[in-house]
């Protein structure tokens, strides 16, 4: 069964690296990449479920932008690639890659999301 992953972080390269990461860890996934919350919610407008998204983005700003509400909507786990995690009432708090991640990093994190 195919899983679908989402990673946004403003940087293009580092997103492009963790989405391919991502892609190589588990060869069933469908992976989409976005620097901007807005690309990222276009992205998730179609989707009809999520296994997780990996996010380097300020909390305050993933939920009031409605990020976070549309990834838990859809089931998906919330993967913050940041050290200080929060998390919405009622979701359980988010798992936390750590920077910098490495292919072993990501592979471990997605055997955690099954």
């Amino acid at each position: 069964m195919r899983r679908l992953f989402l990673v946004v972080d403003p940087v293009r390269l580092v997103a492009e690296d963790l989405g391919m990461l991502i892609g190589e860890a588990d060869r069933m996934a469908t992976v989409l990449v976005a620097t901007e919350i807005e690309a990222a919610l276009a992205e998730l407008a179609d989707a009809v479920d999520l296994a997780a998204a990996f996010l380097n983005l300020p909390f305050a700003t993933a939920r009031d932008s409605g990020l976070l509400e549309r990834i838990a909507a859809l089931g998906g786990r919330y993967v913050s690639l940041r050290a200080s995690v929060e998390a919405l009432p009622g979701q359980p708090p988010p798992l936390v890659l750590d920077l910098p991640f490495s292919d072993e990093s990501v592979a471990g994190m997605l055997r955690q999301l099954r």
